[in-house]
């Protein structure tokens, strides 16, 4: 059986210039936003919109993990489109090889904000039953709020300074 946990997302961008095709051109340069969203020294890019990306730890209770993922980012019917193609989860022992946990998100742009959606979920069986269930919730929460916080903090910042720069450039953007 699958737990998934979805959030909105809205992120208000309060800069000159922040209009929906501005936007959208930040957005399209698929690498930059991605690398904005996550810890620039545990992000690896493999490739064109494909990333691998090392977690800090977790902790929920008395448990403390480290999800490795691979990411696959593009853009796509006017949305950043992200999503993980294989994850591991290291300090939940044994247990951590019966987890598949899953993530989705999308991007958009809209006039001064950003609005989009992230879905996180677990998949197996170990989370069928009352306690398993609701810490497995509280770990998929905390995923989301860490997600928005790196939405509000460093991706805001980085369409700001982009913003602020004036660039129009319609390639792809890189880790810096």
């Amino acid at each position: 059986m699958a737990l998934v946990v979805r959030r909105e997302l809205q992120v208000p961008i309060a800069a000159t210039g922040a209009d929906q095709e501005r936007l959208s051109s930040y957005l399209a340069l698929v690498d930059r936003p991605l690398s904005a969203l996550l810890a620039r020294e545990r992000l690896i890019q493999e490739g064109p919109g494909l990333f691998h990306y090392r977690s800090r730890p977790f902790r929920v209770l008395q448990l403390e993990f480290v999800p490795s993922l691979s990411l696959a980012a593009s853009w796509r019917d006017g949305q950043l489109a992200i999503e993980s193609r294989g994850c591991q989860i290291t300090g939940l022992g044994p247990w951590g090889r019966y987890l598949g946990f899953r993530l989705r998100a999308g991007l958009m742009a809209a006039d001064r904000e950003l609005r989009g959606w992230t879905d996180v979920g677990l998949n197996t069986g170990l989370v069928d039953h009352g306690a398993a269930r609701q810490l497995a919730q509280v770990a998929l929460e905390a995923v989301l709020d860490r997600i928005e916080a790196r939405l509000g903090r460093g991706l805001r910042r980085d369409v700001v300074s982009w913003l602020a720069s004036g660039t129009e450039s319609s390639g792809k953007g890189g880790l810096n």
